[in-house]
């Protein structure tokens, strides 16, 4: 399994053996002091998203907020103005504001970075920066506040990946990525939006961990770049394409979502298909192994969302019921155990979800009514729930 370039939470090496603004004010701005929910009204929460340690939502008012671990400004606020320490390192148990003042429609939490859409379409990111991925084109090692990503475009999606790179889906519906990895026109590196080779016209991207893939516009195609070695392309092959190359053929897919080694999809039909390392597939017989191409996760559910992380995948069934499975490490399928389960296991609690969004060692969902909810590793305080406790089943994000 390939591994972030950053300090991972000793669980997860253990198991390895997302009103409209413009500008973001100066970081001397009053917003920018930390504002935790503790002190706030209550969250309701539109969206979530799991980055690596770290994970952040969007509430109803357009606001962000974020928790979890804090090294390099990632939960955008100063690492120096954290909350509290956790496994050595600033973090917050709780979530707190995104300093800058802006509202997000979307927000993506990737590996010690986050990226957002704001209301306004322009896409803007905050925390590490050593390889470029905050796009804008700036050397500073981080930052904690909000950044514009370089140039004058405007969006439709962003993904922030696990390693250092993000991608984006421009108004007109080009791809763009920015950061270190594959960036999709052949190069590796820039610290500005590139374009991605090709004429496609994108509807969505997911940036995984060295690999990255998404649809199109184009009855559901998908296509996917980069490291291939477990067959996360989907193609059929263990080549690596610096450049887009078909995925998935024959399948119309409706939406896509990267992981660290494999890929998941929901098809136009509501079935859900996985591919890659074994370990996500969902397909059963164990974890060892890869799995080429697209292959239906097991049982006949319907499903309504789809995410793929390092360890485990998870999904929301039509009726909203969540599933988790692959690795149980941590609690991180959230059905009372951390034993591993290689084919759909239902999340405990008898909640009805929205989406689900599955990470490294944890992950995070929102249910009906706009609470959000987190299970699995909290050694940095990202579930959220005002602890550094693991849990093996879902529990409330502090606030929500």
């Amino acid at each position: 399994m390939r591994c972030p370039r950053l300090p991972i939470a000793p669980l997860l090496l253990a198991a390895l053996a997302a009103a409209c603004g413009d500008e973001a004010p100066s970081p001397t701005s009053p917003e920018t002091a930390p504002v935790s929910a503790a002190g706030a009204a209550a969250l309701d929460f539109v969206q979530v998203s799991a980055g690596v340690e770290h994970a952040c939502g969007v509430t109803t008012d357009g606001k962000a907020w974020c928790w979890g671990a804090n090294q390099y400004g990632e939960l955008g606020i100063p690492p120096a103005g954290s909350p509290d320490p956790c496994s050595s390192r600033p973090c917050s148990f709780s979530p707190v504001a995104v300093s800058g003042g802006l509202r997000f429609r979307h927000i993506s939490a990737g590996a010690q970075f986050t990226c957002g859409l704001t209301n306004g379409d322009k896409v803007f990111c905050w925390g590490r920066n050593d390889g470029g991925q905050l796009g804008t084109k700036s050397t500073a090692e981080g930052n904690f506040t909000p950044g514009r990503v370089a140039g004058d475009r405007t969006y439709r999606q962003v993904s922030a990946g696990s390693g250092a790179m993000a991608c984006a889906i421009s108004a007109s519906r080009s791809a763009f990525c920015w950061g270190s990895g594959r960036l999709g026109n052949g190069t590796s590196r820039s610290r500005g939006p590139v374009k991605v080779s090709g004429d496609l016209e994108w509807a969505q991207l997911s940036v995984g961990a060295g690999f990255v893939c998404g649809i199109t516009t184009t009855a559901g195609e998908a296509w996917c770049w980069g490291a291939n070695g477990r067959g996360q392309l989907g193609n059929g092959t263990t080549t690596t394409s610096g450049t887009p190359v078909r995925s998935a053929e024959g399948l119309r897919i409706a939406r896509i979502d990267a992981g660290n080694e494999h890929a998941c999809a929901l098809l136009a039909d509501a079935r859900a298909f996985c591919w890659g390392s074994r370990v996500g597939v969902g397909t059963g017989g164990g974890g060892i192994g890869r799995v080429l191409v697209p292959t239906p996760v097991g049982g006949t559910r319907k499903w309504n969302g789809i995410s793929a992380g390092a360890l485990h995948s998870c999904g929301v069934t039509v009726i909203g019921r969540g599933f988790c499975w692959g690795m149980g490490v941590g609690g991180a399928l959230g059905n009372g155990s951390t034993e591993d389960r290689f084919t759909p296991a239902v999340v405990s609690g008898n909640l009805e979800f929205v989406a689900i969004s599955a990470s490294f060692v944890f992950s995070c969902g929102v249910a009906e009514g706009g609470k959000a909810w987190c299970w699995g590793d909290n050694s940095n305080g990202q579930l959220g729930d005002g602890t550094g406790i693991n849990r093996l089943v879902p529990v409330a994000v502090a606030g929500s």
